[in-house]
C-alpha cells in the first residue's frame, strides 16, 4: 500500500520516488506532484556528498515523518534531530538512505508488515505481527503531567492521576513504556481521556483550556508546540513511571543479516562518539534539554 494522499489527489497504483545524489525520497502515489515548498523540503533531506562506495550498497529505507523539530522546513531545506541523525547514518555507512515520507498513521503497516521500510527511529523493540526487530538505544524520554502554567496544581493530586476528575488529552500512536501504558489504559477506563490524532492538538487543546492536561515528555511539548506555547507549560512528575529506552528498529525481515548487523553497529557509534546528543543541542535549548535530563534521572515515587 503507498503513502496516502492528501484530500482530493488522485491514488496511483505505485509510489512515486523523486532521485536525489544520494539515493531518494518516496513521496505518495498521488497524480498532483507536489508544491514548490514541498519539493524543495524533500530535496534538501540527506544531502551530504555521495562516496564512491554508494554505487555498491542497497538503500536503506527509513521513513520520516514530517512534524515538529523532528523534521521541519527552515528557508527551503530539511532540519530536525531525525534529519540530522539519519544523514550521521549515512555518512558512517557509507551506503545511500532512502527517506520516506509517510504519515505517523503509515509508520507501523509500513515497517512490520508490508515490509517498506528497513529501519524505525524512533523505534521500540516490540513484537508486533510477528515481527521482533533489533533494537539500538539512542536515548530516554519520560512522560511528564504537562499542563498550563496559568492554574495551580499540587504534586499530591498529580502523584494520585486516576484519583483526580481531570480530563486528559493524548494522541493516538504514542507510548512511553508499559509503566506509562497501564496508567493510560487505567485514565481511559475512568473515560477521562480525550483522543486525539497528533501531538500538536493535544497541546492546543490544553493551552485552549479545553482539557485538563496531557502526558508528555518537555522535549516533545517544545519540538512540536514551539518555544511560545512551552513556555505556558508545567511540567511535573508522575508516579510509578519509569523512562523509556528509545531508538532505532532494525527489520530482521526486509535487508539481509550482514546489513542488519552493520546499521546496528553503525548506530551504536551514533550513541558512543556523541552524534545524538550533538544533534539535540543543535536543536533544543539548553534549559529543555537540561529538565528532560533530570526526569530520566529521577527516581518514579
Amino acid at each position: 500500500m503507498p503513502p496516502r494522499c492528501a484530500k482530493g489527489e488522485q491514488t496511483r497504483s505505485t509510489p512515486g520516488v523523486l532521485s536525489m545524489q544520494h539515493g531518494s525520497v518516496v513521496l505518495p502515489a498521488c497524480a498532483h506532484r507536489p508544491s514548490a515548498r514541498r519539493r524543495a523540503l524533500i530535496a534538501s533531506l540527506l544531502a551530504v556528498p555521495n562516496p564512491p562506495s554508494f554505487a555498491a550498497c542497497a538503500p536503506l529505507r527509513i521513513p520520516l515523518v514530517p512534524g515538529g523539530l523532528l523534521v521541519r522546513e527552515e528557508r527551503g531545506q530539511a532540519r530536525g534531530v531525525l534529519v540530522d541523525l539519519v544523514a550521521a547514518l549515512e555518512r558512517r555507512l557509507g551506503c545511500p538512505v532512502q527517506a520516506q515520507l509517510l504519515p505517523q498513521q503509515r509508520l507501523i503497516q509500513a515497517f512490520y508488515v508490508d515490509y517498506e521500510a528497513d529501519v524505525l527511529i524512533p523505534g521500540s523493540p516490540a513484537e508486533f505481527e510477528g515481527h521482533s526487530p533489533h533494537f539500538v538505544p539512542l536515548y530516554k524520554v519520560c512522560a511528564q503531567f504537562a499542563a498550563s502554567a496559568k492554574r495551580s496544581w499540587q504534586a499530591a493530586q498529580v502523584a494520585a492521576l486516576p484519583a483526580q476528575r481531570w480530563r486528559c488529552v493524548l494522541p493516538l500512536h504514542v507510548t512511553y513504556g508499559a509503566d506509562f501504558d497501564a496508567l493510560v489504559q487505567r485514565l481511559d477506563k475512568q473515560e477521562r481521556v480525550v483522543w486525539v490524532r497528533d501531538v500538536g492538538t493535544a497541546l492546543r487543546m490544553v493551552a485552549a483550556e479545553r482539557v485538563d492536561y496531557t502526558l508528555a515528555n518537555p522535549a516533545a511539548v517544545y519540538a512540536y508546540g514551539g518555544e511560545a506555547l512551552y513556555r505556558t507549560f508545567q511540567f511535573m512528575p508522575l508516579a510509578r513511571v519509569h523512562p523509556m529506552e528509545t531508538g532505532a528498529a532494525i527489520s530482521r525481515r526486509s535487508i539481509p543479516e550482514t546489513q542488519q548487523l552493520r546499521v546496528m553497529a553503525a548506530l551504536q557509534a551514533l550513541v558512543r562518539d556523541g552524534d545524538v546528543d550533538r544533534a539535540f543541542a543543535r536543536h533544543f535549548p539548553a534549559d529543555v534539554l537540561a529538565l528532560e535530563a533530570a526526569a530520566n534521572r529521577r527516581e518514579p515515587g
